[in-house]
């Protein structure tokens, strides 16, 4: 699948913690995965904590969740 602009809202244990507007492919682990990384370090996390965290994948400016997003140490 093609990048796109995607809205993503980033919850460390059920709690919001980023809302962001990125480009990327939303079927793809790697650019997904980044993302979250880069969440949990702009929150103060460590890069164990991913586990902590859950994203939303929305395509911008669409209010129907297409996926959460999880990844694991």
């Amino acid at each position: 699948m093609a990048r796109k602009m995607l809205d993503l809202e980033v919850r460390r244990k059920g709690r919001v913690v980023a809302k962001l507007r990125a480009e990327a492919d939303p079927k793809s682990a790697d650019d997904l995965t980044r993302l979250l990384n880069d969440a949990v370090r702009r929150d103060g996390g460590a890069p164990a904590d991913i586990g902590d965290y859950e994203m939303d994948i929305r395509e911008a400016d669409e209010r129907r969740v297409i996926a959460t997003f999880v990844a694991t140490r």
